[in-house]
């Protein structure tokens, strides 16, 4: 089996700089982890999301790609029956509305995987398939260490040669 990659664009990852994950006061995005898509065909969502709406226009030329280890707890929002099954566990009440409980699912789940199209009256305001990483130790490393050593390491020929 494969493994997915997804990309984050605009700037290179750095761990020390993850933030946990938080619930956003009523919002239905979070605060913290990290949000990226599955890379297809060296395509994101994101990327033809941003060139329909040019005047969200982000640095497309940095990016980090990845993949997440393989025991990675994905939590799977596809469907209206996954995510009705999802705010039956993870939701809270404030004054005004049922929210995602981001805080329970990270502690039950390292990513969560959301098909927006097929979710579009609950996740209301999200505007494309994502993935929100929960947890920075599934993130896997190995593949973007190997393929950057050898760029790295092709790039230093070329400047000494």
């Amino acid at each position: 089996m494969s493994k997915t990659t997804y990309r984050t664009y605009g700037f290179m990852f750095d761990i020390n700089k993850f933030k946990d994950i938080q619930n956003n006061g009523g919002w239905n995005k979070p605060i913290g982890g990290l949000w990226s898509c599955k890379l297809i065909n060296n395509s994101t969502p994101w990327l033809e999301f941003i060139t329909e709406n040019p005047e969200l226009m982000r640095d497309t030329n940095t990016y980090f790609d990845f993949t997440v280890k393989p025991n990675a707890r994905i939590l799977k929002l596809y469907t209206t029956k996954d995510y009705d099954a999802m705010m039956a566990k993870y939701s809270y009440e404030d004054f005004f509305n049922k929210n995602i409980d981001f805080e329970a699912i990270a502690k039950d789940f390292d990513l969560i995987d959301f098909k927006v199209r097929n979710l579009y009256f609950e996740l209301m305001g999200w505007d494309l398939d994502s993935v929100l990483i929960l947890n920075k130790n599934i993130i896997d490393y190995s593949d973007w260490i190997l393929s950057n050593y050898f760029l790295c390491h092709g790039l230093y020929q070329k400047l000494v040669t």
